[in-house]
């Protein structure tokens, strides 16, 4: 009995051995850990390996802004096999503040795994952009992302949008939104208004007139806010004509909404009016 109970002992300790060696020659998935269980006099014993995310993270930031892309950073970054991953690769995105920078990573990354990127390292990588305020690629990563079937996400194109007003580019926020639909993307309902809301404060009547109607091609529906804005922008500027014109419209739609009780809708016309003409 006494023989085989050490048997046994020494069963397990030979498993445990097996398993480490096992863990040390794999290389484990970015951000993901690998368990291996053994039983020794039922204790279950947990051998854990795990790479330390934020300091991976902050090893390859360091590489990308410790001089300038080319052989010998590529080099650094190849070293890290982790580097090219998707969760990686994101959470650096998220860290970098030169978008050039950014850029070369984003492509340097796709040609090592040869694979498309997904969406949410194109939202990554826009939000590079925002935070730079430079938007001199954003065309060409519009056009990939096109091709890849993908779109910015609404966080994402508010946040574009609300960087550019920051610095008083409203119109370089407005030619986003036009890039946007040019390559069939559905920009944000906020990205609109809040555009609007900026343009109406320096009498930008006609990009206001554009995406107010690009907003009802769109579907949007059009609110108390949003109305009020356009018209007192036209009334400031002493534009008569408009005013009457989106009053009229303005009405119709109230009319056209008035019959529209299902599912418990029920419009408020009177308060829509009033502000109208507040």
């Amino acid at each position: 009995m006494k023989a085989l109970v050490t048997d046994r002992g020494r069963l397990c300790s030979d498993i445990v051995v097996l398993c480490q060696r096992l863990i040390s020659t794999y290389t484990v998935p970015f951000n993901l850990q690998q368990k291996a269980f053994c039983s020794v006099n039922g204790i279950d014993q947990e051998h854990i390996t795990r790479f330390d995310e934020k300091k991976l993270v902050d090893s390859v930031c360091e590489i990308l802004e410790g001089g300038q892309w080319g052989t010998l950073l590529e080099n650094a970054l190849s070293k890290y096999n982790e580097s090219t991953q998707s969760d990686l690769m994101i959470s650096v995105l998220r860290k970098l503040k030169d978008v050039n920078l950014a850029v070369s990573y984003f492509k340097w990354a796709e040609s090592k795994t040869n694979k498309p990127h997904c969406l949410e390292a194109y939202n990554s990588l826009l939000m590079v952009m925002a935070r730079s305020n430079n938007f001199n690629k954003i065309e060409q990563v519009f056009e990939e992302m096109n091709l890849a079937g993908f779109g910015p996400s609404n966080t994402t194109c508010i946040e574009l949008i609300v960087s550019c007003i920051k610095i008083h580019k409203l119109k370089e926020a407005y030619d986003i939104l036009q890039l946007m639909r040019k390559f069939k993307f559905r920009p944000a309902f906020s990205a609109y208004t809040t555009l609007i809301g900026a343009l109406s404060t320096v009498h930008e009547t006609d990009l206001i007139l554009t995406l107010f109607h690009q907003m009802q091609e769109l579907g949007y529906e059009v609110n108390v806010h949003l109305f009020t804005t356009v018209i007192r922008a036209f009334a400031k500027s002493g534009q008569v004509r408009p005013v009457v014109v989106l009053l009229v419209r303005g009405n119709k739609l109230l009319d056209e909404s008035s019959d529209e009780k299902d599912g418990g809708y029920i419009p408020q016309g009177k308060s829509l009016r009033q502000g109208f003409w507040g």
